[in-house]
């Protein structure tokens, strides 16, 4: 068989190959993602009635989000540990807010006294591991936008029961750190800043 009649051949098989590759790769995905319905559950379970549709819409989005950070790898699925520890951390805090504060999303009484600090302390604590881990990248951007985004998705569905001031809080407490180490961060990847 001459060269020119096998190129069609093998570009076929090339083809089967590279869509079974990415086949597997989106299935692997979906099993990574799964992982995050639990969560989902609780935070519907634990939201009032008047905000279970934006936890639904919140834990739709960061399932999908973890199965395209897993799908597409690379820097993107490196995010994943610590961009899931961060939304079980902010989520965990706005939970136990609400165990504390029994009465806190019922009456809204007492939110203001642990539920949004323990938003923003967690929110705070979360930037930080976010730059810690992004520090470590080669391209720190896909890792501080994919850490950050899941971990703000987990809090925010956690802080759900106490609206958006905890949400809002977290969001803060988060930026206030993201935004100065990321910067350093993209500083000392394009050689700006010497590295330590």
């Amino acid at each position: 068989m001459t060269t020119a009649l096998m190129m069609p051949t093998l570009d076929a098989a090339r083809g089967r190959v590279a869509r079974a590759y990415e086949l597997a790769r989106a299935r692997r995905a979906l099993q990574s993602s799964l992982w995050v319905l639990p969560a989902v559950a609780v935070a519907l379970a634990l939201a009032l009635a008047e905000r279970r549709v934006e936890v639904a819409l919140l834990g739709l989005v960061l399932v999908a989000s973890v199965w395209l950070a897993d799908w597409r790898g690379k820097e993107w699925g490196r995010a994943l540990p610590a961009g899931l520890v961060g939304g079980l951390l902010t989520f965990g805090a706005a939970i136990s807010g609400r165990w504390v504060m029994v009465d806190c999303c019922a009456s809204g009484a007492g939110c203001s006294d642990w539920c949004v600090p323990a938003c923003a302390t967690a929110g705070g604590l979360v930037g930080l591991l976010t730059v810690l881990d992004a520090g470590r990248a080669a391209n720190p951007l896909p890792r501080i936008a994919t850490s950050a985004s899941l971990s703000a998705m987990g809090g925010a569905m956690g802080c759900a029961c106490i609206g958006y001031t905890g949400a809002g809080a977290m969001l803060i407490a988060m930026s206030l750190v993201l935004l100065p180490g990321g910067i350093w961060l993209v500083r000392r990847t394009l050689g700006v800043v010497p590295t330590p």
